[in-house]
């Protein structure tokens, strides 16, 4: 039996959404046709770097930000979108639909060729965004990217399925390192393990073989192995992530001698350390890393150098060799501050503490924490992890004065509010 009520229901909701429409400029019709590509959210902001683009549909060009805003907002008083505010509008659910009906219309026969020519330049300029997102979470404000990330995750996906599926590599890498920043952070473990199966299927075709990396494909394929691997070392899955270096180690044996090469075996051997470390087998874990720093010290490779000086920090520090665990991190620290390596500070500051509690100078450590969670104005900052917990502990053990004392010391401003909150917090009660 037919479900009458239903289909009423959506026959209504299509003439709402087309009287709605009709009150909009022919204009603004035209151009809202591209929202039809968005899912859940559209952003006026990228709209209008996407007009910008030399390959986007005619009447899609020449429009500013604030221009999109606008049309927006008229499509906004008229019920088709809901703005929540900074130049995002939610889309209503039945107008996707309606606009891809009304662009098939309108565009006279041409609209799969419109349609991919606007596809392709959105894809361009959210590659460009995932870029500034990724800057954002790395040095400025990832409390904001991961809200923005978080609002437009259904596009950004939609884009690197397409990407994917059209063998457009750069462009799936840019967006894919924006997301799987997101994927870590939120804990998406499954989520990001289905994209990177998704793309090794797209990128590796049926043979299974890594493709030349020194190919966008190639490039991929390191970065979401390689990605994919460091989440199974955090999950404590050490045999499943010493496989997929291992694998991207023989790929990399496979192809010529050349700088960038060398660069990517040591960033394998540096993690085949790292898997070495968390297994206990600290010879081991030295070795690869001491392959590691042969070649970033011969390339001059000073951001990995100071990753591996930190690395064999911890070593040293796991033999209880202390003095020399202290040289090694102090080593990483010079490069790091001469880079302005933020995350990398945060790291090395952190080590620093817990190493100077092991060397019975509660006081200092203290100081170095303060250090490491003070790295960016957002507190507390995801790459500052497990910093403010850290924070908290040494403030249960030395009380709240010492904090405020030390604080005013280190940064020279008054302990703020919100840190006060945090580390005075009562931790939730443990569950069975």
């Amino acid at each position: 039996m037919a479900d009458t009520d239903g289909g009423d229901r959506t026959t209504s909701l299509s003439a709402s959404i087309a009287y709605s429409f009709t009150h909009l400029s022919a204009a603004d019709q035209h151009a809202l046709t591209v929202v039809s590509l968005f899912h859940g959210v559209v952003d006026a902001d990228v709209l209008g770097l996407f007009s910008a683009v030399p390959e986007a549909p005619e009447w899609y060009q020449g429009r500013t930000a604030s221009e999109w805003a606008q049309a927006l907002d008229r499509a906004t008083e008229v019920g088709l979108l809901t703005s929540l505010g900074t130049g995002m509008y939610r889309i209503h659910p039945a107008l996707p639909a309606y606009l891809t009906s009304f662009w098939q219309t309108l565009a006279l026969g041409r609209h799969q060729e419109l349609r991919r020519a606007t596809e392709l330049a959105l894809l361009d300029e959210y590659a460009s965004f995932s870029g500034w997102l990724l800057h954002q979470i790395q040095s400025g404000d990832a409390q904001l990217a991961m809200v923005l990330i978080h609002l437009q995750r259904r596009t950004l996906g939609s884009l690197l399925g397409y990407a994917l599926d059209h063998s457009l590599w750069g462009q799936a890498q840019g967006i894919a390192q924006s997301l799987n920043q997101y994927w870590n952070a939120r804990g998406l473990v499954e989520e990001a393990r289905a994209w990177v199966n998704r793309a090794r299927v797209a990128i590796e075709g049926s043979d299974g073989n890594a493709p030349d990396l020194n190919s966008s494909a190639g490039a991929l394929w390191l970065f979401l192995t390689g990605s994919q691997a460091n989440r199974q070392v955090t999950a404590g899955q050490l045999g499943q992530a010493e496989r997929a270096y291992r694998d991207i180690l023989l790929a990399l044996q496979l192809q010529p001698a050349t700088s960038k090469q060398r660069s990517r075996l040591a960033v394998i051997y540096h993690q085949l350390g790292e898997v070495a470390q968390e297994r206990g087998r600290l010879d081991e874990a030295e070795d690869w890393y001491r392959q590691s720093l042969t070649i970033e010290e011969d390339l001059g490779n000073r951001p990995g150098m100071a990753s591996t000086y930190h690395q064999l920090g911890r070593v040293a520090q796991g033999r209880g060799r202390l003095d020399e665990a202290e040289d090694w991190y102090r080593q990483s620290l010079t490069i790091e501050e001469n880079l302005g390596n933020r995350p990398g500070m945060a790291m090395t500051y952190g080590q620093l503490s817990l190493l100077a509690e092991e060397q019975q100078q509660p006081e200092e450590a203290l100081k170095w924490m303060i250090q490491c969670v003070t790295q960016f104005e957002q507190f507390p900052h995801p790459l500052t992890v497990p910093g403010p917990a850290h924070l908290k502990r040494l403030t249960n053990s030395l009380g709240i004065d010492a904090l405020e004392r030390t604080w005013q010391s280190v940064t020279g401003t008054a302990l703020p509010p919100p840190v006060r909150d945090f580390v005075l917090a009562e931790d939730p009660p443990a569950t069975d």
